[in-house]
């Protein structure tokens, strides 16, 4: 009996279909381990990988545009958010920073201190913007900024649009608003903070 392959995932309105030979990926060129993906306002697909090749931008229909971010970043980046200036934000794990960056890759701030992550996880350092080998970020409707400071801070760290440090919370543990490995963070529609934690396999509402 022939092995058939599922295409079809989901059920109910929420069913989806894997789109073959998508990306039209150029030949010999290496896209790297894959780790997060973001679209912008145009559509665009942006692919973060650990790789030669960090950061590839990809029409919707799979085609090659270009790439960027070669040499910028450690051998763990780790996630990718855009916000509504289409601007690209890149969290790097192990150099514990969130870099913003124009849509074509030029560099435009930092936040954190590249490769000197926070010395205490408790987070009590607020005035040194304390990542610990963070994870991913989301951007508020305002534009605050909140980065999940995953392996190390066990924190999610809120900034203002200007990025200015507001407030940190959370600490290590498995009770209420305790975290041990915050993974992702997003913002819904109502404004209220979700956080992803990997190692007590769970989502906080807050």
């Amino acid at each position: 009996m022939e092995n058939k392959k599922l295409k079809v995932l989901g059920s109910g309105q929420y069913r989806y279909e894997r789109v073959e030979r998508w990306p039209n990926v150029p030949k010999y060129f290496e896209m790297g381990q894959p780790s997060d993906v973001a679209i912008n306002s145009s559509g665009e697909i942006f692919v973060l990988s650990r790789g030669n090749h960090p950061v590839t931008v990809w029409t919707p229909e799979g085609d090659f545009i270009g790439s960027w971010g070669e040499g910028m970043f450690s051998l763990m980046p780790h996630g990718i958010s855009i916000g509504k200036d289409d601007n690209v934000w890149i969290v790097d794990c192990n150099a514990h920073v969130a870099m913003e960056f124009s849509p074509h890759g030029q560099v435009l701030r930092t936040l954190g201190n590249k490769n000197s992550p926070s010395p205490t996880c408790e987070g009590r350092l607020v005035h040194s913007q304390p990542f610990n080998m963070p994870t991913n970020l989301a951007i508020a409707p305002n534009g605050d900024i909140f980065v999940a400071d995953g392996y190390g801070g066990h924190k999610v760290h809120r900034f203002n649009s200007k990025g200015e440090l507001l407030l940190s919370w959370g600490r290590q543990g498995r009770g209420p608003g305790q975290f041990e490995l915050v993974h992702n963070v997003w913002i819904d529609s109502r404004d209220r903070v979700l956080i992803c934690d990997d190692e007590n396999d769970r989502v906080q509402l807050f």
